[in-house]
């Protein structure tokens, strides 16, 4: 085999392997946002409680900060107030405030919703003394972190480890 030929397939192995690699880091990526969107929805004609996290910071400091999907929290509680939802299926909701007199204090409010925004699932509202960051969201204890935001570090995650194990053996 002459050296011409032995480089050619060096290079077509290495070709392959990146596109071998390529369609790997595509495979997970798919697994991870279809792993972040599943869930219950609140639609389930057998179950039809919603589960919410329920807390305000100005209480409770603990509601700034609460683990995803932890049923076992004590702030994750049905949505019993049924006289206020007019007969709307009720959902989960975050509210983020930035309270601008008390130099810029951050409070998180954690509720069952029964109004939902026609357009958006986040929106901002400003008022003369903070600004509201509202979330609402459609599945049993959707209101802490946002399942996006864990799946976008992991998918940060992938894309640096490819980055470096292409410098390190592609160069």
């Amino acid at each position: 085999m002459d050296r011409d030929s032995l480089v050619s397939g060096i290079i077509a192995q290495a070709d392959e392997m990146i596109v071998t690699q390529n369609y790997g880091v595509y495979i997970l990526l798919a697994l991870v946002i279809v792993s972040g969107t599943t869930g219950q929805l609140f639609e389930d004609p057998e179950n039809p409680t919603v589960y919410c996290f329920q807390c305000n910071s100005g209480i409770d400091i603990d509601c700034i900060e609460l683990q995803p999907l932890d049923s076992t929290n004590f702030h994750y509680k049905p949505c019993l107030d049924t006289d206020k939802y007019n007969g709307s299926i009720p959902f989960c909701r975050k509210i983020v405030q930035k309270i601008f007199p008390r130099d810029n204090l951050e409070r998180v409010i954690r509720r069952c919703g029964w109004v939902r925004h026609p357009r958006l699932d986040c929106y901002n509202v400003r008022n003369e003394d903070h600004i509201e960051t509202i979330c609402q969201c459609f599945e049993n204890g959707c209101n802490t972190s946002s399942v996006l935001q864990h799946s976008m570090g992991l998918i940060t995650f992938v894309l640096i480890a490819q980055t470096l194990f292409r410098t390190r053996f592609y160069e």
